[in-house]
């Protein structure tokens, strides 16, 4: 992303009032609006500056209930098989469907690991999938290259390493190569 891409996601999506919990429905959806434009034209090092902690709370409160009224808004930003015109409530115009995440990881795989850490990182959940009911990490592991493969494989047990509940009496698992 360029600097003043970045600048503007940075003020847009770090701004606590697009996904703040007192948000409306209506900034909520301007709030997916700019990140399903920004997807398809980021890298890796800019994705913790989309995924922060209060859009990933909104998009999985979305994601998980189809009751919501984003709901189909949320999935549209994750789900490959997304491929309509999304009728805005709110205005009076359609938006058509951005890259979405699935999509870019297809047409980037480097970008696969990265997009993997965010949704089960700090902000996301290691139980992203059954959380949402999608199949977005899995639909990205398929679409990931072999080296990101094993770098992700690294990262899981670099943190079953680091968790006490996955230490063996014996001390921390061993790897083998």
């Amino acid at each position: 992303m360029n600097p003043c891409k970045s600048i503007f996601v940075s003020i847009i999506l770090r701004s606590e009032s697009l996904f703040s919990g007192s948000a409306s429905n209506e900034r909520k959806y301007w709030g997916f609006v700019i990140v399903q434009r920004v997807l398809p034209r980021v890298k890796a090092a800019d994705l913790p500056m989309i995924f922060t902690k209060n859009f990933m709370r909104t998009w999985i409160n979305h994601l998980s209930h189809f009751d919501r009224y984003l709901h189909s808004f949320a999935k549209q930003i994750a789900s490959p098989d997304a491929s309509y015109l999304l009728l805005s409530v709110y205005a009076d115009c359609q938006v058509s469907q951005a890259k979405e995440i699935v999509s870019v990881v297809q047409k980037d795989p480097t970008l696969g690991f990265a997009f993997i850490l965010q949704l089960t990182g700090v902000h996301g959940s290691q139980q992203f999938d059954k959380l949402t009911k999608t199949t977005i990490v899995g639909s990205i592991l398929t679409r990931m290259g072999a080296e990101d493969i094993k770098n992700y494989i690294a990262h899981l047990l670099g943190q079953a390493d680091a968790d006490p509940a996955y230490q063996c009496a014996s001390g921390p698992l061993k790897t083998y190569r």
